[in-house]
């Protein structure tokens, strides 16, 4: 896992940088984000010997879970559709089989007898 450190307050620093510098504070010393669609980046503060917070501690990791949560909600999805579908066609089966053919023959039947 990459590790960068970054002064706080820097004048020559990344946007990331910048929104952890904004997000960070002495109440809430770390503070996450994703970079990217396949990164995400932990920051933390990290204080100088006075017990003054000096630097910006960078951890960057890849985001498998995310992509492996990703991946479940498009089967599931998926397996979604294929049961409506299924699910739809079997209950137009059985309307056809008990209803709309029962009604037809009595509709055949009424007009037979006038």
């Amino acid at each position: 896992m990459p590790i960068s450190v970054n002064r706080l307050n820097d004048s020559v620093t990344n946007s990331d940088f910048d929104a952890a510098n904004r997000a960070l504070s002495e109440e809430k010393p770390f503070f996450s984000q994703p970079l990217d669609r396949d990164t995400i980046a932990g920051y933390s503060l990290i204080e100088d010997v006075y017990g003054e917070p000096y630097l910006v501690l960078r951890l960057t990791m890849d985001r498998d879970l995310y992509r492996q949560g990703e991946n479940t909600v498009t089967y599931f999805l998926m397996a979604e559709i294929v049961i409506g579908i299924t699910f739809g066609l079997a209950v137009m089966i059985v309307l056809e089989k008990y209803v709309v053919s029962r009604v037809g023959r009595l509709a055949t039947e009424v007009k037979k007898h006038e």
